[in-house]
């Protein structure tokens, strides 16, 4: 299935015919692109099953490639842009290589950490000092959801003024039916396959 493009057949709602072979990744994406949210919405379950399996691997597949291509440009050019940023007195950030008639935007981000004992420490010693902390430190308090629920009623009660829910993005699954498998106990209808709106 979908070894061409897709295209939702008029005889047969929810159904998919193809016109032309795609061998490509983003050839079976525009694909996908060229069928209105009615045709999607559409299509058959083993047919959006499908969809989903062939997009899933799209995306291992993507980040397997970057992964190789970002291996060869390293190789290719991290030395000499390493030698531009000693040269500019810097161990971090953009250079610029001229190779033929490109120029490769070479970055190295700063990625600092801290010590969070120290920094405690630190903070402590600004407020000896007469400073506020505030002023040099950003501070955001955050609660596990796991550890909140384990509280008792009396300490949720302190921080429910504070708290606000929020859902998140809706995701979807499609799995096939087993013969021993029941439906779904609040649904008559069967849903697996990760899909993210």
């Amino acid at each position: 299935m979908f070894d061409t493009k897709p295209v939702v057949s008029e005889a047969t709602p929810g159904a998919l015919t193809h016109t032309k072979a795609h061998d490509m990744p983003g050839e079976l994406l525009d694909g996908i692109g060229d069928l209105t949210q009615a045709d999607l919405s559409a299509l058959s379950m083993a047919n959006l099953a499908t969809l989903c399996d062939r997009i899933a691997h799209i995306k291992r597949s993507i980040t397997h490639y970057e992964g190789i291509l970002h291996r060869a440009m390293d190789q290719r050019f991290a030395l000499r842009a390493q030698a531009l940023r000693i040269a500019a007195g810097k161990t971090t950030g953009t250079v610029r290589l001229t190779e033929g008639d490109h120029v490769v935007i070479a970055t190295l981000a700063k990625r600092p950490s801290y010590d969070q004992a120290k920094l405690k420490d630190a903070v402590a010693e600004l407020l000896a000092q007469g400073e506020d902390p505030t002023h040099f430190v950003d501070v955001a308090y955050q609660i596990p959801e796991h550890r909140y629920q384990a509280w008792p009623p009396a300490i949720k009660k302190l921080f429910e003024p504070a708290r606000t829910v929020k859902a998140a993005k809706p995701t979807y699954e499609i799995e096939s039916i087993g013969a021993t498998q029941s439906l779904a106990s609040n649904d008559h209808h069967t849903l697996t396959h990760h899909i993210e709106e």
